[in-house]
């Protein structure tokens, strides 16, 4: 069995674990990743487009509520950039996955016409990537409701520590009240 391979039967293991499901339920799901991959695209462009640095990521953060807002999510404010939604459908696991939002103080001088439009600031480290990911997956989730249950709480974050907050942000009441996760996905 090549990794390719390993890697697909634990990812249709683990989809099935998690939901709970049976397989054709993650079979829609898969296919509807596969339709959802050009619809993706956008926003990451957007999000390569427009960064912004730590805590001043206001584009974005004001770009991802519009989006969840437009699922039909929920959404909360946290740390002044950061979002979080927490669409809960039923009882079942809770799972929690994290994209930072902030870019780097770094130039881009690639020419590729999806560049950075601000000037010393761009995401060279694949958080524009993780956020259109985390996009996707809320979307995703947001179409087949009736097909799962659980909690998705879906963290677009800012710097977790950042330079110039004298605490990090992490710590407010909202994150405090947050349903704890069975499972997570790795922080970016």
């Amino acid at each position: 069995m090549t990794a390719t391979e390993s890697a697909g039967t634990l990812g249709w293991t683990l989809l099935r674990e998690m939901a709970g499901q049976p397989v054709g339920v993650a079979q829609e799901i898969i296919a509807s990743i596969m339709v959802q991959l050009p619809w993706n695209a956008e926003p990451y462009k957007h999000f390569h487009r427009q960064p912004g640095l730590g805590l001043e990521e206001h584009g974005t953060s004001a770009r991802i509520v519009s989006e969840l807002c437009a699922l039909g999510y929920k959404i909360h404010k946290i740390g002044g950039t950061g979002v979080v939604s927490v669409p809960a459908i039923g009882a079942g696991p809770v799972v929690r996955a994290r994209a930072d939002i902030d870019a780097l103080p770094v130039t881009e001088n690639t020419g590729l016409d999806n560049a950075s439009s601000v000037q010393g600031v761009m995401h060279a480290c694949g958080r524009d990537t993780y956020i259109a990911t985390l996009f996707g997956a809320a979307k995703i989730l947001a179409e087949h409701q009736e097909s799962g249950s659980g909690t998705h709480i879906a963290l677009f974050g800012p710097p977790r520590k950042p330079p110039q907050a004298p605490r990090p942000w992490w710590p407010t009441g909202r994150w405090r009240r947050s349903r704890s996760p069975t499972w997570r996905w790795p922080s970016t």
